[in-house]
């Protein structure tokens, strides 16, 4: 309120404006405080809102943002320049795929495939079961073994003998060495003969040079040492090289004089007949087979039982 001349009061009028040195923020505009004679304020649009960039920057999900700050010191973040990736020099290999490091502004790292990976052979193999392998190397180093062919194996020429085969000996590529079984192993008869334990023995060689004796089932080493009218011989009961086949004893009215066999398989087949009775004897009963005795008999054994007939028998 004002006095007029007449000493009356009036409102006051807001005649002069003054800026108070005070701005602000309002939307997109910068206004600044105003203060009239009558101490009225008006905040007046000055001029649009300016943002500076501060320097400062941080990273997206896509780009970098840029940090500004305004006339009025308020601060945003806007989009800034999308991301640089650069090659780090690094490289790894997946299953298919050779890839390398790259690196943003924001220091943040991916890897991106770069090329497929490369095998390359080495020249180095080895034999697995059935097949062949190779060595292989990728562009990061890294080694794998794959099938090349299959293992071949070549006979030498050498030969061995097993227990019941003839076994050939082979090679494969990696030059490893196995036997494998060729034939039956062949035992032949060298005609040599020797008797161990009352049984004729022969000795055999095989395909690779091996001998071995060979016990048969015919009987050797018995010596029948009493000689019958008859023809042929027994076992006398004292005889220590007597043949337990030998069983049917021969008596006399007080004594056994000696053993022969039952049946015509004693002595390897060697052996006739024992009969008593019979057309040459009218006081005896009808002919009867006693048993049968051998024909072969042991001359020394003979001498020491004082048998005469022995002595030109072998």
């Amino acid at each position: 309120m004002t006095l007029d001349a007449c000493n009356q009061t009036r409102p006051c009028v807001d005649s002069a404006w003054a800026w108070t040195g005070a701005e602000r923020c309002n939307g997109a505009y910068v206004e600044r405080e105003y203060k009239s004679n009558c101490d009225n304020i008006d905040w007046r649009i000055e001029r649009a809102v300016t943002w500076v960039d501060t320097g400062n920057y941080r990273c997206g999900a896509t780009t970098t943002e840029v940090e500004q700050r305004n006339d009025c010191g308020s601060t945003r973040w806007i989009s800034g320049v999308p991301f640089v990736w650069s090659d780090t020099g690094l490289t790894r290999c997946t299953a298919t795929k050779v890839q390398k490091q790259q690196e943003n502004q924001c220091k943040q790292v991916r890897w991106v495939d770069a090329e497929d990976v490369q095998w390359v052979d080495t020249g180095e193999t080895r034999c697995a079961t059935t097949t062949v392998q190779k060595k292989q190397l990728n562009q990061c180093g890294a080694a794998r073994w794959v099938d090349a062919e299959d293992v071949q194996w070549v006979d030498t020429g050498e030969t061995r003998c097993a227990t019941t085969t003839v076994q050939k000996k082979q090679l494969n590529q990696c030059g490893a060495a196995r036997w494998v079984d060729a034939e039956d192993v062949q035992w032949v008869d060298t005609g040599k003969e020797r008797c161990e334990n009352f049984r004729v023995q022969r000795e055999q060689r095989n395909q690779c040079g091996d001998t071995r004796w060979n016990t048969t089932s015919v009987k050797c080493g018995y010596c029948a040492d009493v000689k019958l009218p008859s023809g042929g011989y027994a076992y006398s009961p004292d005889n220590t090289r007597k043949d337990p086949e030998a069983t049917v004893a021969l008596n006399t009215s007080n004594k056994i004089i000696g053993f022969i066999y039952p049946t015509p398989a004693g002595n390897n087949g060697l052996v006739v007949p024992v009969t008593i009775g019979g057309a040459t004897c009218s006081a005896c009963s009808p002919e009867q087979l006693l048993g049968y005795a051998a024909t072969t008999c042991c001359a020394e054994m003979c001498d020491n039982q004082g048998g005469e007939g022995c002595k030109t028998c072998e």
